[in-house]
């Protein structure tokens, strides 16, 4: 299947109510024709006085170019709920796939029976 908006839509809040513990608010959700990413979470990071950031202004990007299983594009949803999750809260984790980040995929993929990954395995032409 092709993604589309609203099957976007409606998995975020579903996964929003079943995976994460505290909701995550909603965020604008842009479709894509590109070769180069399945999803995407795009933020603004901010340098405060103190040396910290402060993310802002969220937005995903779902690719519409590719065709895949409902299951893949959940696990590529969820993958990309799991950054804003981080970014949302404000969490440091030592890389954009860090050990906070793979302690909440494998979390994830535990509890949920999913297979969320850091790498889609399929080539992207």
């Amino acid at each position: 299947m092709k993604v589309s908006y609203n099957f976007v839509k409606d998995k975020i809040k579903y996964f929003n109510i079943m995976v994460f513990k505290e909701p995550l608010p909603e965020i604008p959700i842009i479709l894509t024709d590109v070769k180069t990413y399945l999803g995407q979470l795009r933020y603004t990071r901010k340098r405060l006085p103190d040396g910290t950031f402060r993310y802002s202004d969220f937005l995903f990007r779902f690719n519409t170019r590719y065709d895949l299983k409902t299951e893949e594009w959940e696990d590529i949803i969820l993958h990309e709920m799991i950054h804003y999750c981080i970014a949302y809260n404000q969490i440091n984790d030592s890389s954009p796939h860090g050990k906070i980040f793979r302690k909440m995929m494998k979390a994830i993929n535990q509890r949920f029976n999913r297979n969320i990954t850091i790498r889609y395995r399929q080539n992207l032409t």
